[in-house]
């Protein structure tokens, strides 16, 4: 009877051909050599398409009888159109020049009038003699004796004195205003420039004309020739054609090369994942055995769990029963041995032979309060100063790490002795119940460790982690195995 899982795992028959496997690792294709081959095809497609505009242009043209408009004649039209404005702007500016310099034609004789008859009404053109002239008729009227007729004439003639006056005013004023004006011999030359402009522009526009003419007589007879236009438009179209042509069957090309290779980069990349994967089962169960050995070597070195503290159980109730009333103040040893019985031997049973260090030795000798005293101190003194039962007892820093390693107080005087030392003989018991129990729980974790090893080798996946938990319920001890990593995916 084949096994359910055994089953599972069989092999089933392929349903379907599986794809070919590429013999060898393909080159990639060259993105940046078929972009400039697609560049230059580009460029010979879009010089075809401009020859095939210029011609269907000229065509046109010539078909709608609007003539061949070519792009030189329009050059020379907007030079032409540009010469004009030109030319009519100078013929403006020398318009303004001109009128100009009539006004300032027309002040002048304007001015040179005004002045003859100023001085043809008064003899005067000038305020300051005018001034000068009403000063003497004020003075004349001032210091004068003259009748009513001649008082009215001299007063007539300060009026008009006066009026005249202002004329002058206005006069000087025009011509300071004429004064400011360009002068006309400026003004003159300028108009000369214009005109020798105005004469460079329209030569300017007369050989244009030529030109534009000469141009017209090219247009005119290449135009002639229809029929040879249209199949060089035709032959045109037809290469542009080809050349496309060309340019989609290399990107075709190029596109079943990008997907031939990049199925077969899939195919080694995915099979490279694969190896650097198994060359890390192999090393993270390389690097496991070596933890495990580490482990084992060490825990030999190490000893059973608990090993230290049993020990240290032992040796405190050695170094405490010295202190025992009950033991005459000596160490059970020496009073009497447990296997005759008596007081002391009852003390120490249970212990079975104490383990005794050079450490313990040193303190027993010299931190437990049972020195010869100071020098100088002789008779009943001795070890056992004091009356029994109530002597303080003083411990070195090491004994005190002891008790709290064990989790047992130090006795603090000799009458504790025995309470304490039932107290470590407890510990002492309930510590080895722990360390049986330990020993019960490593034990079942290597051999479920070792389970999952042999039955991932008989898998034929060997070197697979296997994730194991341990429960454990008073003495029972339950073991979860959970397949990790690789085995867990298959």
């Amino acid at each position: 009877m084949v096994d359910a899982t055994e089953a599972t795992m069989a092999p089933q028959p392929e349903e379907a051909e599986k794809p070919k496997v590429p013999l060898k690792r393909l080159p990639k294709p060259d993105k940046e050599a078929h972009k400039l081959q697609m560049d230059k095809l580009s460029e010979k497609i879009d010089a075809e398409m401009k020859k095939v505009d210029e011609l269907k242009e000229l065509l046109d043209n010539k078909q709608n009888n609007r003539g061949a408009t070519s792009s030189e004649e329009q050059k020379i039209r907007d030079a032409m159109r540009q010469c004009r404005a030109k030319k009519e702007d100078l013929i403006a500016e020398k318009q303004q020049l001109v009128a100009l310099a009539k006004s300032q034609r027309e002040m002048e004789r304007e001015m040179k009038e005004q002045t003859r008859a100023l001085r043809a009404a008064t003899g005067h053109i000038s305020a300051k003699t005018i001034d000068e002239e009403i000063a003497k008729l004020e003075a004349r009227i001032a210091h004068e004796s003259l009748d009513l007729n001649e008082e009215k004439r001299v007063l007539t003639q300060i009026k008009d004195l006066r009026a005249h006056k202002v004329r002058v005013a206005e006069h000087d004023e025009k011509i300071s205003q004429a004064a400011k004006a360009p002068e006309g011999a400026s003004v003159d030359e300028r108009i000369k420039e214009m005109n020798a402009a105005i004469d460079a522009q329209t030569k300017e526009l007369a050989d244009l004309r030529e030109a534009l003419a000469e141009a017209q007589e090219r247009a005119r007879a290449a135009g002639a020739d229809f029929p040879s236009l249209l199949k060089k438009k035709n032959e045109a179209l037809e290469v542009a054609k080809l050349l496309k042509q060309e340019k989609y069957k290399l990107n075709q090309s190029y596109k079943a090369r990008q997907d031939e290779w990049w199925a077969a980069e899939q195919y080694f990349r995915e099979k490279e994942r694969k190896e650097r994967h198994e060359r890390y089962l192999e090393r993270q169960a390389a690097r496991e055995q070596r933890d495990k050995e580490r482990r084992a070597q060490e825990m030999a070195s190490r000893g059973p769990p608990l090993a230290a503290e049993i020990a240290a159980c032992d040796q405190l109730a050695t170094y405490i029963l010295k202190f025992d009333p009950a033991a005459g103040g000596k160490p059970a040893q020496e009073n009497q041995s447990p296997e005759k019985g008596g007081e002391g031997g009852a003390s120490f049973a249970g212990f079975g032979a104490a383990i005794k260090s050079k450490r313990e030795d040193d303190l027993l000798g010299g931190f437990g309060g049972s020195g010869k005293g100071k020098k100088g101190k002789k008779g009943k003194g001795g070890e056992d100063a004091g009356p029994k039962g109530s002597d303080k007892l003083q411990h070195g820093i090491d004994v005190l790490k002891d008790f709290q390693k064990v989790g047992v107080s130090a006795p603090l005087t000799r009458g504790e002795v025995a309470a304490k030392v039932a107290q470590l003989q407890e510990r002492k018991a309930a510590l080895l119940e722990k360390q049986a129990k330990e020993i019960k729980k490593q034990e079942a974790k290597e051999a479920a460790e070792a389970a999952a090893q042999a039955k991932a080798e008989a898998e034929g996946r060997a070197g697979r982690v296997a994730a194991v938990t341990l429960e454990c319920n008073g003495a029972a001890v339950t073991v979860s195995i959970t397949a990790v990593g690789a085995a867990a995916a298959q």
